[in-house]
């Protein structure tokens, strides 16, 4: 028993000496206006800043999650998340998808009040960093994650995209 706690630590500091992950650049950060008002939507210190209003309440929205990794000087789309129901999902612990998972739980701990339905009014989420549990699954490398959110009243409530650096 001791040995694998020994292994484990061992194996968790490795990882922290491995991987500085950070987000390097905000590709995209755009809305229609019509339902969601981006003030701000940036990337300072490897940390992700957005600041939007719901100019609405929403009452149902859709959200797409993509995830690529660059190959060959092009991004290479390693997994999406299907098409999927916010407000069916924000009221539970439980997720439908790990991908869903792995981008939702950690912002999910910092900001709940994203996270309850119909959502409404002035949103302000900084200081937003990758999780720990990310850099520990993914190899060195550069990423990129998109996010898209439409309805069946507005296709374009918000659309991001940063890219995500995990160096040795």
């Amino acid at each position: 028993m001791k040995i694998f706690k020994i292994l484990t630590i061992i194996f968790n500091f490795a990882v922290l000496i491995k991987a500085n992950a950070e987000f390097s650049k905000m590709e995209e950060c755009k809305s229609s206006n019509k339902s969601l008002k981006f003030y701000r939507c940036e990337i300072i210190n490897g940390r992700f800043n957005v600041v939007f209003e719901f100019v609405k309440p929403i009452h149902k929205v859709h959200l797409i999650a993509n995830f690529y990794r660059i190959v060959d000087s092009e991004f290479i789309q390693i997994f999406r998340a299907p098409d999927f129901e916010w407000c069916s999902i924000v009221g539970t612990k439980k997720r439908p998808n790990p991908v869903i998972k792995l981008f939702f739980d950690p912002i999910r701990k910092k900001f709940p009040g994203i996270f309850k339905c119909p959502i409404t009014g002035f949103q302000n989420l900084t200081n937003i960093g990758p999780d720990y549990k990310m850099m520990m699954m993914l190899p060195v490398a550069t990423y990129r994650i998109t996010f898209k959110a439409h309805n069946n009243e507005d296709d374009d409530i918000a659309t991001v995209a940063i890219i995500l650096k995990i160096e040795a």
